[in-house]
């Protein structure tokens, strides 16, 4: 399962990255599963033309059923936090990523 996200991403004078993503991009987020909090690894497919767009991937998949519509999930790369990603749309698979990427 995919999700088409907004990525805010936390400006490198507020502690953010030094360049932005471009292209595929691994991190991790935090989601509430079985009542605790889980640290869950995430790939996002990032636009070309728009660093602020991607589709979000868990690479665990049992992760996926606890994130919904709206949802906003916090980044991080190790404990430094780096930017948001706002769940816009929920995607059951992707058949080419060439095409997004343009």
């Amino acid at each position: 399962m995919y999700f088409l996200v907004k990525l805010d991403w936390i400006p490198k004078h507020s502690g953010g990255r030094d360049t932005l993503p471009s292209s595929t991009y691994f991190c991790t987020t935090k989601v509430k599963f079985e009542n605790s909090l889980m640290t869950c690894s995430i790939r996002l497919e990032i636009k070309q033309d728009d660093t602020n767009t991607a589709y979000l991937h868990f690479l665990f998949e049992k992760f996926s059923s606890v994130v919904a519509l709206n949802d906003s999930l916090t980044l991080f790369e190790g404990t430094h936090q780096i930017g948001y990603a706002t769940i816009l749309s929920i995607i059951s698979e992707i058949n080419n990523f060439a095409n997004f990427q343009r």
